[in-house]
């Protein structure tokens, strides 16, 4: 049976993931990517398993195998992109003619992703549902269980600065159904799927990312992956209107090589059955 996980996460003041490939002055996007999710619990499981910084990538790897499904949605906030200047100072040692320590600057602008809250009652929160095959993965020889204390621990979701807290990490209910036609308030992936009808003008926005399972094709890692066009794929994401206080849900034809799972109720597109 599917082993399914709905986080809820507050987000401290927003995010930053760049678009990477870009010039130095790169944007972000309206949502982390999938991705980013996934090296935010590898963060975790290399501490508690003594894999070491370097093996984050194996770790998400394996996870990404284990997938059924993997998606989100933000209640409560609308996402503001922006950029930023920012001092960098880069200190650089060299040897020969070039021996001694050199200090250049610069002032790029940096994309970042505020949350802007539509009610001052609630936090802004990001709803995160992962529905796995089994919850033990191996990797590097180790035999590793993904558990709710896991989840509960991972502290940022983007760069460093992108600190979250979890506030709900629960183990809910989940299926595979065999159903042609869903409605759903969570992001799926637009080449998997037909519109049917639902949502709002601007309610919803295509993005594009790293594909989550897909690992084989990744190269040394999904924002390298991303740099070179591999493993690309559309997105489409829930943005709320201004006024939007909840999710406006679209219905859906999913195409008969995509996994559909139902998760506490609530209905998601999942990986294609032929991904490995």
């Amino acid at each position: 049976m599917p082993i399914g996980y709905k986080l809820e996460v507050e987000f401290n003041w927003g995010f930053s993931a760049s678009v990477p490939g870009l010039a130095k002055t790169n944007p972000t996007y309206s949502y982390p990517p999938l991705t980013t999710v996934l090296g935010a619990i590898s963060e975790v499981v290399a501490k508690d398993y003594e894999l070491g910084e370097s093996k984050g990538i194996e770790v998400m790897k394996s996870l990404s195998r284990n997938l059924l499904g993997i998606t989100y949605a933000a209640v409560n906030y609308i996402p503001v992109k922006y950029q930023d200047i920012n001092k960098v100072i880069i200190l650089k040692s060299g040897g020969g003619k070039n021996a001694g320590l050199k200090v250049k600057t610069d002032a790029p602008a940096r994309g970042k992703t505020i949350v802007s809250p539509l009610t001052i009652d609630n936090p802004p929160i990001l709803i995160v549902i992962i529905v796995m095959e089994d919850e033990n993965i191996t990797c590097c020889n180790k035999q590793i269980r993904i558990t709710p204390d896991i989840l509960w621990r991972i502290h940022r979701i983007g760069s460093k600065e992108s600190v979250v807290s979890v506030w709900k990490a629960d183990r809910v209910n989940s299926l595979v159904i065999e159903s042609s036609e869903i409605q759903t308030k969570y992001a799926f992936p637009l080449d998997a799927t037909e519109y049917i009808g639902g949502g709002t003008p601007g309610s919803w926005e295509v993005i594009w990312q790293v594909d989550p399972y897909e690992p084989s094709s990744w190269m040394r890692s999904p924002a390298t992956s991303y740099s070179f066009g591999q493993s690309l794929t559309p997105y489409m994401v829930p943005i709320r209107p201004h006024r939007a206080t909840r999710a406006l849900s679209v219905k859906l034809k999913v195409k008969q090589d995509v996994i559909v799972l139902d998760v506490d109720g609530e209905k998601i597109v999942g990986r294609r059955k032929t991904s490995v």
